[in-house]
């Protein structure tokens, strides 16, 4: 099962294929809103997927979804009750796992696209600004927002049962 497929899309992909033996890949992934991409990360993935050998009948798109709680209810469809390898970025991995569980898909985290620390810089360099610097903020202001909209959009569903 692949998810997410924002940045590090083969990070992912060779990941799952080395190290989740499954009968079937989903690749999890719609047309982000703010993109003029041609294809889905889905079909992205499916892609490299079909590129690292994997059989073309072993992989089924999840190709609607616009968001990671929206990645987990399609995928959930799909797989039903059957145990999944969730396989996301590292600082992905903590919300897309709590998805999972509050929606009832049995995944097994697989994360991949580890991120470094300053091991290059000396300590006093760390103080100042740099572009990775700007590039590790913005990942995880994104998941922190993420993860505001994910509690209002679960509270508003259980509200309009």
């Amino acid at each position: 099962f692949f998810f997410q497929a924002e940045d590090g899309i083969r990070d992912r992909d060779v990941t799952g294929v080395q190290t989740c033996a499954l009968p079937i890949f989903i690749a999890a992934g719609g047309r982000p809103r703010a993109s003029s991409a041609q294809q889905s990360e889905a079909e992205a993935m499916r892609q490299l997927l079909l590129d690292l050998g994997v059989p073309g009948p072993a992989i089924e798109l999840e190709e609607r979804s616009e968001n990671t709680i929206e990645n987990i209810t399609f995928v959930r469809q799909l797989a039903g009750d059957a145990p999944v390898a969730l396989v996301t970025s590292a600082y992905h991995i903590p919300r897309a796992l709590r998805i999972a569980r509050a929606y009832g898909l049995n995944a097994s985290a697989f994360p991949t696209d580890w991120q470094a620390g300053w091991h290059e810089r000396t300590g006093w360099q760390n103080w100042l600004p740099t572009l990775e610097a700007c590039r590790v903020s913005e990942r995880a202001i994104r998941e922190h927002i993420a993860a505001l909209f994910d509690w209002r959009e679960r509270h508003s569903r259980l509200s309009s049962l």
